[in-house]
């Protein structure tokens, strides 16, 4: 029987709502007990302390290098470029300019999805059947759930990570929008009181709509957080090795 293997294109992209889920697994007991029967990767308080060391600069490409050398990784940057293309680690933060060029920081958690990505890669069904079998037992938020449908449709140019960000970034700039048009008014009609009270009270009106959008919002997000659904991987990847499988049956 051929054995399931992972790819990287079955794998969900670094900074999708599935990829946060199955970074999940390195809190697993049996994930655990692999670590101590000497699996070469990084146990859940390895990478806590890496992120914890890297969480104020960040990480260059040195730093990975360094900290994988450490578990025994012999990885080339080269690799990192790959992995970094295919949407498998984090993006980086920023640019910053030395003595000897320019250099990219990268989040303090890329260690841990560059180790998700070498457990998938490098153990087999180990990877498959521990991640399969923590799907099938774990319920998430119905809030959870509909943030990864979101990040899987094209947003057509909105903002935000998923529908719900998006919404509350709409949210925080028309508060924004609001308080600086109530100062325009009463900067641009001092001098004609009568328009001035009356365009006040038509944005007094528009910001009661806003405090009622809030509030009828953070009561359909309570609702969603309340409710659980099982996760399904075969629907959140698709490709998936398993899913391959039973397409074979």
């Amino acid at each position: 029987m051929k054995k399931n293997r992972w790819t990287l294109k079955d794998m969900p992209p670094a900074r999708s709502q599935n990829r946060k889920l199955m970074l999940k697994i390195f809190k697993l007991p049996e994930y655990r007990e692999e670590i101590e029967q000497g699996l070469p990767f990084f146990s859940q308080e390895e990478l806590d302390e890496i992120e914890r060391k890297y969480q104020e600069s960040g990480m260059t490409r040195k730093d990975i290098v360094s900290e994988a050398y450490k578990k025994g990784w012999l990885i080339k940057e080269s690799t990192l470029k790959s992995y970094l293309q295919k949407d498998q680690l984090p993006p980086p933060l920023k640019r910053l300019k030395t003595d000897k060029g320019a250099v990219s920081i990268y989040p303090a958690d890329t260690i841990r999805h560059l180790n998700f990505v070498r457990y998938c890669l490098f153990s087999g069904n180990k990877a498959v059947d521990l991640i399969m079998s923590m799907m099938k037992r774990m319920s998430f938020s119905d809030k959870a759930h509909l943030e990864a449908a979101s990040v899987e449709i094209d947003p057509s140019g909105m903002d935000g990570d998923d529908c719900f960000h998006s919404i509350y970034i709409g949210v925080s700039r028309l508060e924004t929008g609001l308080a600086w048009t109530e100062e325009s008014i009463e900067k641009a009609f001092s001098g004609y009181p009568e328009k001035r009270g009356q365009y006040l009270r038509e944005i007094n009106d528009l910001e009661k709509i806003k405090g009622q959008f809030e509030t009828k919002l953070g009561a359909f997000v309570k609702k969603l957080k309340a409710s659980k659904t099982p996760v399904e991987l075969t629907k959140l990847i698709p490709d998936s090795p398993k899913s391959k499988e039973e397409g074979k049956a």
